[in-house]
């Protein structure tokens, strides 16, 4: 190739670049000038509710288990075969207070009764007849005693005859003699008479002995009939006729009618509210609900008492509500699961709030101008899903009870209707 052929090449390819740099700067210098737009802020749609100061009870809703107020086991009192059962004497029957449950052959404690009898007879009878002989030794006692003192009167007579030398020696000392055999007759007299007053003392005793075995046999005859104690239902029943029981055998359980209590646990918080409130807990009101399968049964209640102790693994305490039944219901009975409403205590001068409306590190925001401002507060108490508190607001003021990413002081809001 020639050098004026490179030197034509070379030439155009400048020429080109020329040309194209000219129509950049023409493009960039006629381009159309476009001016930023200002960014709008943004207003946040929320809801609110106005604040509201005054005094608050809420009700504490507990679960709890229906529980028999008294139920006792039966057991049989004393041993044999089962001679007679009542009718109703099986699981869920009713049974009257003071009819027969079950009867056990009475035939041997009967007897036992009888001997018993015949015993305390016998005893008896010996204390008539030792008694007698003790008024014998008495009678006696008192005409010897009657004689030691005409003896006695015979020896002052011979004693002064003697003196005046009337009589002998020999009459002096028969005399005396006499007097002295008196004497051991009296004694011989009384010490048979305390042995006999000791006789009647030990008879006596044998006596009572006699009768608190025959109270004893007694008791055991009218335990061989096991009736109700009081009006109620029966479970787990086990008697038989024919059956023979041994004494403590377990024959049944029965549940009284009518006295029904719920039993519902309440944490240490919850328990030391009740108790140091001006109502106190015991005989506090309450509502117990019962859902079954077509209907929901609605009990007033009373506290009634407390669980005998703290519970350990989870704190609190038990609480035993006994229900009021109305008369003739028959639906509610032990084992249903409930609920039940309590009134808690009083918060007085309080603001209630929807848990939405407070942040976890305990504050509000106000709607004030169209914009948040933060308000701390303090937490007492709760409602159900209301938090009560007291803090830094003023009652007509709105709160935000609305929650978004951005929330925070100043936040532009619309309030929505």
């Amino acid at each position: 190739m020639s050098r004026k052929s490179i030197l034509a090449k070379g030439l155009l390819a400048v020429v080109i670049l020329a040309i194209g740099a000219a129509g950049f700067l023409v493009l960039v210098r006629t381009k159309p000038r476009v001016d930023p737009a200002q960014p709008q802020e943004r207003v946040w749609s929320i809801s609110t509710q106005t604040v509201e100061i005054g005094d608050v009870q809420p009700t504490l809703v507990l679960f709890g288990e229906v529980v028999a107020g008294r139920e006792v086991e039966l057991r049989a009192l004393v041993s044999g075969e089962v001679v007679a059962v009542a009718k109703s004497f099986r699981d869920g029957g009713r049974i009257e207070a003071g009819r027969l449950l079950v009867e056990i052959d009475p035939f041997e404690y009967r007897a036992a009764v009888d001997e018993r009898r015949a015993e305390l007879e016998e005893a008896r009878a010996k204390t008539d007849e030792i008694k007698a002989r003790q008024r014998a030794e008495q009678e006696g006692l008192v005409r010897e005693r009657e004689i030691l003192t005409l003896r006695e009167r015979e020896v002052a007579r011979i004693s002064r005859l003697y003196q005046t030398g009337n009589v002998s020696q020999k009459s002096v000392d028969d005399t005396n003699m006499r007097l002295s055999s008196q004497r051991m007759a009296v004694s011989s007299t009384a010490n048979a008479l305390a042995a006999e007053k000791a006789k009647v003392r030990q008879q006596a005793a044998v006596t009572k002995r006699k009768q608190v075995l025959l109270r004893r046999a007694e008791r055991d005859l009218a335990r061989t009939r096991l009736v109700a104690p009081f009006t109620g239902y029966l479970s787990d029943t086990t008697a038989e006729i024919g059956r023979r029981l041994n004494v403590n055998d377990r024959i049944g359980e029965l549940i009284e009618v009518g006295n029904l209590e719920v039993r519902a646990h309440v944490s240490d918080a919850e328990y030391q509210r009740l108790l140091n409130s001006r109502d106190g807990l015991i005989g506090r009101r309450a509502t117990v609900r019962w859902q079954s399968a077509d209907d929901t049964g609605t009990y007033q209640a009373t506290v009634d008492r407390t669980g005998p102790r703290i519970d350990a693994t989870t704190g609190g305490v038990d609480l035993y509500v006994r229900i009021e039944l109305p008369s003739g219901d028959r639906l509610l009975k032990p084992g249903a699961f409930v609920s039940m409403h309590l009134p808690d205590r009083v918060y007085a001068a309080v603001i209630a709030l929807p848990e939405t409306a407070v942040f976890a590190d305990n504050h509000v925001y106000v709607v004030d101008g169209g914009r948040l401002k933060k308000r701390r507060v303090t937490i007492v108490g709760r409602n159900g899903d209301t938090i009560l508190l007291h803090g830094d607001l003023r009652a007509g003021e709105t709160v935000s009870v609305t929650r978004f990413a951005e929330i925070g002081p100043g936040t532009a809001v619309a309030v929505l209707p």
